[in-house]
């Protein structure tokens, strides 16, 4: 299943948006991984890059735009797992 999974991931760095199938609890990881990495990219590039000069502040706009882009991907994932489609059943109350 992993590889399957992964089969569907891009090799490199691109510019067009991915889908991934997959049982629910791995899709989650991989997004959430995504998440981490693309947060840990931008963290380098502040602590390591001064603003000095128009390629720096592109490097840190890219890297921005992957972090948001990829938790806006989580939430929407998160909010996928959560759904359900029997009627008796309360969100709410499963939380609390």
């Amino acid at each position: 299943m992993l590889t399957m999974v992964g089969g569907q991931l891009p090799a490199t760095t691109h510019d067009a948006p991915v889908s991934i199938v997959g049982p629910a609890a791995m899709r989650s990881s991989i997004i959430a991984a995504a998440v981490i990495s693309a947060t840990d990219d931008l963290a380098e590039i502040v602590r390591h890059s001064p603003c000095s000069n128009l390629e720096a502040q592109a490097r840190l706009h890219v890297a921005t735009t992957a972090v948001a882009a990829s938790v806006e991907t989580y939430i929407e994932c998160e909010a996928l797992d959560w759904f359900n489609f029997d009627p008796a059943w309360d969100p709410v109350a499963r939380v609390t």
